[in-house]
Formats: C-alpha cells, sequence, structure tokens
C-alpha cells in the first residue's frame, strides 16, 4: 500500500513525506525504495547535523 501510495504521488509531481518512529524502520524504507528504483531522502537522529543538512540543502 505504501509503495502504490508513493507511486500515485511521484505520477501526480506531489510532494511525499513519510514519518517512522524508528532508525531502523528509516532504513528498511530506504532500502526497499532504493531495490524499486524510487530515489528518497531520509533523514533521522543517528545522522550528524552535517549531514542531515546537506540533505536539506538538496531539496
Amino acid at each position: 500500500l505504501l509503495l502504490k501510495l508513493v507511486k500515485y504521488d511521484l505520477e501526480k509531481k506531489h510532494p511525499c513525506l513519510i514519518f517512522c518512529n524508528k532508525t531502523k524502520t528509516v532504513k528498511f524504507l530506504q532500502q526497499f525504495f532504493r531495490d524499486q528504483r524510487i530515489e528518497i531522502l531520509v533523514m533521522h537522529s543517528q545522522m550528524t547535523d552535517t549531514v542531515s543538512s546537506s540533505s536539506l540543502i538538496m531539496i
């Protein structure tokens, strides 16, 4: 279901934001979307401030 929703948003060029409670879930979704050839941007609490800031700049 999540993949279907994200693909729909991509087709419509709508922004999509997914919140996770755990870093482990973020990492799982990162790999899942990578396997689906969907480029995503991730941020989680274990990232350094520099890395998370550079991710925001890419937006």
